[in-house]
């Protein structure tokens, strides 16, 4: 996808259809963290990430951390609607379209790419897509609303950290490690 001012850079962290919780690690960030099956914290789809699953490169959300001292300061989530079959690690751009309020603070962005020229509101995605993404997202937190674009693009803003280096982020992608913590 052509880089353009509605487009955010995204690191993917678990692609649909992932089994593994994976996460990229707050200490070393060439290692993703298997952190063992997503079904054994969220049963909903058996467990299989449903969307293409990753962060906003350039942002750190602090909401979570603030409700939950327990929680570090991380990314923005985001979720990519796509026919594309990303890959760990991989990075594209995606074009935010809704924002999923959960009320644990650790609401999700869900964008699109340019394999979904269709859909480019939240109210396009079909129904059932859309219901499984709320049950296996609003499985552990409740979710509170869904807005649009608009909401989207401002939370991003507001999170936006300066200066922020993606070719960082691109040279950590081809190296890679995967480490186990659960099995």
């Amino acid at each position: 996808m052509e880089s353009n001012e509605e487009s955010v850079p995204v690191f993917i962290e678990m692609p649909k259809g992932e089994k593994r919780r994976l996460h990229l690690s707050y200490e070393d960030k060439s290692v993703m963290v298997d952190l063992g099956p997503i079904k054994n914290v969220i049963p909903v789809n058996d467990g299989t990430m449903p969307i293409a699953y990753g962060f906003i490169i350039g942002t750190l959300q602090t909401e979570e951390s603030e409700k939950n001292p327990n929680e570090i300061p991380d990314e923005i989530d985001i979720l990519i609607y796509s026919k594309k079959d990303f890959v760990i690690g991989e990075i594209t751009n995606a074009i935010p379209i809704a924002l999923i309020t959960i009320e644990d603070g650790d609401h999700k962005v869900v964008a699109v790419d340019e394999t979904t020229k269709d859909i480019r509101r939240w109210e396009d995605i079909p129904a059932d897509e859309k219901d499984l993404i709320l049950r296996y997202f609003g499985y552990k937190s409740p979710i509170k609303s869904i807005s649009g674009k608009e909401e989207a693009k401002e939370y991003i803003e507001k999170y936006s950290v300066k200066d922020a280096d993606i070719n960082k982020f691109r040279e950590l992608a081809k190296n890679i490690k995967i480490k186990k913590i659960n099995a």
